[in-house]
């Protein structure tokens, strides 16, 4: 038999992280480096762990089947199962409170964000990209030729997206939308965000 060990939610980040749901009290076991998990995706019947972390409040893990957040994306929903005998499987279940499991999964892979009052108490300064206020502000913001376009000052959460508030060096305010088409990059360790703005988003120098 197989037992649901977690489910998959959002996409964090572009380079194919995804937040995770758990339904094991073993993470630290069913989400070893190295570990393989089945799904119930015909298109990936297993996924392999490569790391897994605490972001906040989520757990978000990365596996080697996973290269980017397309491919995270699409897979938001699915189950993650592991083989298991059935007096186990009764065992696991045998707690579980199958209404609230039911609404923390549905608001995991819905995104909920309204803070506090939401079931699985998402961070609301969090961005789509998993990416806090704290860790953005102050970045300088660069165009893919290198030059810099101001500094990141503020992140700004919407319904539909994320915007990045950059203070240009002429002390201009502009809105750019935090997406991996226009923001491609976010290297903490640099300091830096590359961009690639479309025209007419910055004011010309």
């Amino acid at each position: 038999m197989k037992l649901t060990v977690g489910v998959l939610g959002r996409a964090s980040g572009v380079r194919g992280e995804i937040r995770v749901a758990m339904r094991t009290d073993e993470p630290e076991r069913r989400f070893a480096p190295g570990a393989v998990l089945l799904t119930d995706r015909v298109e990936f019947p297993e996924l392999t762990v490569s790391k897994a972390r605490l972001s906040g409040k989520h757990f978000v893990v990365s596996f080697d089947e996973i290269p980017d957040r397309n491919t995270a994306e699409a897979l938001s929903g699915a189950k993650l199962l592991v083989e298991t005998d059935a007096a186990q499987t009764r065992s696991a279940a045998g707690g579980a409170d199958a209404d609230r499991v039911s609404e923390l999964e549905s608001a995991f892979v819905g995104g909920d964000t309204s803070g506090e009052d939401s079931p699985s108490g998402w961070e609301e300064t969090e961005a789509e990209d998993g990416f806090y206020r704290h860790e953005l502000v102050g970045l300088t913001a660069v165009a893919l030729n290198g030059e810099t376009l101001g500094e990141v000052s503020d992140l700004l959460l919407g319904a539909a997206q994320d915007l990045l508030e950059v203070t240009t060096p002429k002390g201009e305010k502009v809105l750019v939308p935090f997406v991996y088409e226009i923001v491609p990059e976010v290297d903490l360790e640099a300091g830096r965000v590359t961009m690639n703005p479309p025209g007419g988003l910055f004011p010309s120098s």
